[in-house]
């Protein structure tokens, strides 16, 4: 490959000689300044932005964490069938449930597009204020919005009735 490129090069080493010391002098910081931008551009920025939602996160997480270590949850003891149970926890999280389906012994939940600490409340509360357990969870991030997220849980326990 390299035997394919020496044409190439021979030509531009030609034109380089060609060039005067004061061309090459300015091609050079030319060369030199292109380099820096795309340094820059290509680099350093999408770097700095990443570091930014980074730290957004984990404002957010400590935010969370923090709510939840307060108590942000309420409390009440819930009873009746597991759905109703579910719903309640959703609404005391300010959550809409896109899907409840029961199979068998547990329950099938999912949350579309929900604030991710809104998500950690319901479940915060589910626990605390029902028989319901949490016994699978899958979270993804939505493409909505930075702390949006997608959830769907398997929730086992709980009156029947």
């Amino acid at each position: 490959m390299l035997e394919q490129l020496r044409p190439q090069w021979e030509k531009g080493a030609l034109w380089w000689d060609e060039r005067s010391a004061r061309e090459q002098l300015m091609l050079g910081s030319l060369f030199a300044i292109a380099l820096v931008a795309l340094l820059l551009g290509a680099v350093i920025r999408p770097l700095e932005s990443a570091r930014a939602r980074a730290a957004a996160d984990i404002r957010t997480y400590q935010m969370i964490d923090l709510r939840l270590r307060q108590g942000g949850v309420s409390s009440g003891q819930r009873s009746g069938p597991p759905a109703q149970q579910i719903s309640q926890s959703a609404a005391a999280a300010g959550l809409q449930v896109q899907r409840i389906e029961p199979q068998g012994a547990r329950t099938n939940v999912v949350l579309a597009d929900a604030p991710f600490d809104a998500v950690l409340r319901f479940v915060a509360d589910l626990e605390k204020n029902s028989a319901l357990r949490v016994s699978e969870a899958r979270i993804e991030r939505s493409q909505i919005a930075a702390g949006m997220v997608t959830a769907q849980f398997l929730v086992a326990g709980g009156a029947a009735g």
